[in-house]
């Protein structure tokens, strides 16, 4: 018999979750992968031989400033107070083995380099980079140095662009080609997947946020992180040196990255605005605006040569400085005085990068320990992955809350449903309350008239007038389907409506006044949900295909309830649940029945075949 042992109703599916750590390791490998084919390509194309010798550095070397003094130096070192037009040479001796080559680096000058007179490498001169640029972009490579092993005298003559005023003198390495080039891939690897992942983090935000957007407004915030991700990740691009030597010539990569450098702030105040959902719009929205005003009046200058392209990390980290703490003020506002959860999440990662950019400025001016930029980067990289982390964070939450309200719409919507079957069974006991208190009224003059049939002894006249009362009291008999109140008057307004449909109805209801535990409101949403979504596949079919077959039982303490119906044999599962034909998703009625089955520790099963649809369900009473 269905209905007694009962399979659970199949879970609803886990919510899937946006990124886990092995999508992260597969994208590092793939990374780790592209760069070690552009690192073979490039090798191939400067005819690396791998044969691997020792690297050797020169590390000391005379220096002379404008053919003044000559004076000992330690490389790496910066010269200071410079000025344009300056000649500095550097020169040394080296003992090298046969086929080496050198690797080079040189910023904010033109460069020739010979080796025992003989010109080897000329890179940076005036006329090979557009004018605006005013300096020539950094250049990285690797040059053969004559064939021949043993000593030999280099000369590194450097002659400072028109907006330079200090030199920095790098490490100069020298060895095989191959050994050179993995030097150069192993110190910058690092930078270089990580601006390579903010690039492509930055595009699938944007892209992310144009999907979710419909469903999810505040997804539209993603869109400016996006940016501002991109953006940052192609300014780190362009002052890698591993990127640098990839990628010659050197100039669009210099403009593209400085106007990257500036359009990165106005997207993320934009987004740290929704992120925060500040009620102090008006403040990130100026400063959002300053930072526009600054990004566009510096490219305009740059582009126009107004302002050199050396001068811009002077600008770019003191807006950095103020627009940061002016946002961190705010941040603090927002969670001291507007109690707002969300601004004290963004605090600890612009605090970060508050440090790092004061410290940039400290050895940019001062100390000149680390190479140009090379705080701000790391600052900003780590700035920029702790941002997106909580952008997935912002992402799942906001998934988390649409589903809710998604919930909460069916459980509405249900209520909604269910008010209206209220009323209709409530105008439907009504009608049928006058009907049978008409008939209670008319039965006084029913029963005088069949007395006087019995007083006249017209025995065949009662019997008639007995048939005939008995065709007219036909319709109370179908209105008493079971003992419960509920049941009966829910049944009773469903079998109405199914008859009116011309669906044949066969009900064998078995259902206690007082049903336990169980609410009569639940008892009238059960069977009432049931019964309309048997009507409504019935509508499908033609009339002499149309049936419902509705049974009942107390066994124990369990209430068993079966309903078979006919369909056109059309509907929609997914994951062992159908789907309502009406909406994505469960219908309202089902999920309403679910939720009463399940409070009442019961289970449901729902089958199709042979163009039937059955329900079985058991709850306890």
């Amino acid at each position: 018999q269905r209905g007694a042992k009962l399979s659970d109703f199949p879970k609803r599916r886990p919510a899937r979750k946006f990124i886990t750590a092995t999508h992260l390791a597969l994208v590092g490998i793939l990374l780790l992968l592209v760069a070690l084919l552009f690192g073979l390509t490039v090798s191939a194309r400067n005819n690396v031989a791998f044969h691997w010798n020792d690297l050797r550095s020169i590390r000391t070397a005379e220096v002379t400033i404008n053919g003044g003094t000559s004076q000992k130096v330690t490389l790496p070192t910066t010269l200071t107070s410079l000025s344009p037009g300056d000649q500095v040479v550097l020169s040394c001796t080296v003992n090298t083995n046969q086929h080496a080559s050198l690797l080079y680096d040189v910023r904010g000058a033109a460069l020739d380099v010979s080796s025992d007179g003989e010109l080897i490498l000329s890179t940076g001169q005036p006329g090979i980079y557009p004018a605006f640029q005013k300096t020539p972009a950094p250049a990285i490579g690797i040059v053969a140095l004559p064939d021949e092993a043993g000593s030999k005298h280099l000369v590194f003559s450097y002659t400072l662009a028109e907006a330079s005023n200090s030199l920095s003198l790098p490490l100069f390495y020298f060895s095989d080609s191959s050994l050179l080039f993995w030097q150069l891939f192993t110190s910058n690897i690092g930078f270089f997947l990580l601006s390579i992942f903010l690039t492509l983090g930055g595009i699938i935000l944007i892209v992310a946020s144009l999907a979710i957007w419909r469903r999810i407004p505040s997804g539209a915030a993603l869109i400016w992180l996006g940016l501002s991700c991109f953006c940052f990740g192609v300014w780190s691009l362009s002052i890698n040196n591993l990127m640098i030597y990839l990628m010659p010539p050197q100039a669009p990569l210099y403009v593209l990255g400085y106007v990257a450098m500036f359009s990165f702030l106005p997207p993320f105040l934009a987004f740290g605005n929704r992120f925060i959902m500040s009620a102090q719009t008006l403040f990130l929205s100026s400063l959002a605006i300053f930072a526009q005003i600054v990004a566009i009046l510096a490219v305009a200058a740059h582009l126009t040569g107004v302002l050199p392209f050396a001068q811009s990390g002077t600008i770019m980290r003191f807006v950095m400085a103020i627009i940061f703490a002016a946002f961190m003020e705010n941040a603090v506002y927002e969670r001291v005085k507007q109690k707002n959860p969300m601004a004290v999440q963004l605090l600890p990662p612009c605090i970060l990068l508050s440090v790092f950019i004061v410290a940039d400025l400290i050895d940019s001016y001062f100390t000149h320990f680390f190479n140009s930029y090379g705080l701000l980067q790391i600052g900003t990289l780590i700035f920029s992955l702790w941002m997106a982390a909580l952008a997935w964070r912002f992402v799942a939450h906001n998934f988390d809350q649409a589903r809710r309200n998604d919930e909460l719409a069916i459980e509405i919507a249900g209520m909604a449903n269910n008010l209206e079957k209220q009323r209709n069974l409530y105008s439907r006991l009504v009608t049928v309350t006058e009907e049978t208190r008409a008939m209670r009224h008319d039965m006084r003059h029913q029963l005088s008239a069949l007395r006087g049939y019995l007083q006249k002894e017209d025995t065949k006249g009662g019997l008639e007038y007995l048939s005939q009362l008995d065709r007219n009291t036909a319709d109370i008999a179908t209105l008493m389907i079971s003992d419960n109140f509920a049941v009966n008057a829910v049944t009773s307004h469903y079998l109405y409506m199914a008859q009116s449909e011309q669906i044949q109805c066969d009900f064998l209801l078995t259902v206690p006044e007082k049903a336990g535990q169980i609410d009569d409101s639940d008892l009238a949403v059960v069977f009432g949900n049931l019964l309309e979504n048997a009507i409504e596949a019935c509508a499908y079919l033609p009339p002499e295909k149309r049936f419902i077959k509705m049974r009942s039982q107390v066994a124990g303490k369990q209430l068993t309830l079966t309903i078979d119906n006919s369909f056109d044999g059309s509907y929609k599962e997914e994951d062992g649940n159908f789907i309502s034909r009406k909406r994505d998703g469960w219908g309202v009625g089902i999920s309403s029945v679910q939720t009463i089955v399940n409070r009442y520790r019961g289970t449901m099963k729902i089958e199709a075949m042979n163009g039937v649809f059955m329900v079985s369900l058991y709850i306890l009473m």
